[in-house]
């Protein structure tokens, strides 16, 4: 048997059928598919565009900028995810997104929004009792709300 037939169980063809990439644009947005042995998971890549995609290349047509970065993102999860196989760990697709967009380890760090709301939601009573009338709590609740729409 020639080396060309053997197949070693590192070779880029056994790996590449490991994890599969797939972008599709619905409406203005470019979304990702990754897709492997153990399930498959699709997300928003946050790019917009106007213009063609074509998916088989990862190419959006006069746009360089939104182009360069989908095809940054799957080099990123191969890269990523061949690195987690060779360390001998079982690739998890929703860990290897949080590991891509690098929100592991911030979890736990709250938003503007999230601290707003610990805080009126903790403190309702000690505030309505000590400093505020009820009517000023709830509209400081409506102020979040409306502030959360603007932004949103």
């Amino acid at each position: 048997m020639s080396k060309e037939n053997q197949k070693s169980p590192n070779s880029h063809k056994n790996r590449a059928n490991s994890l599969n990439i797939t972008c599709k644009r619905r409406g203005s947005k470019v979304y990702l598919t990754l897709k492997d042995q153990s399930g498959k998971i699709t997300f928003s890549t946050g790019v917009c565009i106007s213009s063609r995609l074509d998916t088989g290349t990862f190419t959006v047509y006069k746009n360089p900028a939104a182009t360069s970065l989908i095809q940054d993102l799957k080099s990123r999860f191969y890269s990523e995810y061949y690195k987690l196989e060779l360390a001998g760990l079982k690739p998890n697709l929703s860990d290897l997104k949080a590991l891509i967009f690098n929100r592991v380890g911030v979890f736990n760090v709250p938003t503007l929004f999230g601290c707003f709301d610990t805080y009126y939601t903790n403190n309702y009573h000690n505030l309505l009792n000590t400093v505020y009338r009820k009517g000023t709590v709830v509209k400081c609740f409506r102020m979040i709300d409306n502030i959360k729409i603007y932004f949103l």
